[in-house]
């Protein structure tokens, strides 16, 4: 199909493989330029699912910093950056803040609610 081979050949250029593993995207992200989480998520295949978003909130008085974590092939990979821009006449890149990746792992909490 044109289509499949058209989408094929933008992926080949852009460097992406949908069988991403830890080390690949971590090199991805430390390798890159990306001043936002939104920015580097951009480069993260659509089929690579996020299973956390926001983890460990950090506010600043102009914007907040946080961690997503994406399941890739073979474990996690958490990646850290600037969340969200409380001012208007912001843009990403004067936050001065640069995405960093590393390897995460999954542990179960246990938490309690009020019983019905």
């Amino acid at each position: 199909m044109i289509v499949i081979g058209w989408f094929q050949r933008i992926m080949n250029l852009l460097n992406l493989d949908f069988n991403m593993k830890k080390q690949e995207l971590i090199d991805k992200i430390n390798n890159g330029c990306y001043h936002s989480l939104w920015q580097a998520e951009d480069i993260i295949p659509k089929d690579v699912p996020q299973v956390a978003e926001g983890l460990n909130l950090d506010e600043h008085r102009w914007y907040s910093t946080a961690v997503n974590v994406y399941q890739v092939e073979d474990g996690f990979v958490g990646i850290w950056g600037a969340y969200q821009s409380f001012s208007e006449m912001q843009m990403w890149e004067d936050l001065d803040v640069i995405c960093e990746a590393c390897e995460y792992e999954e542990y179960t909490t246990v938490s309690y609610k009020p019983k019905n």
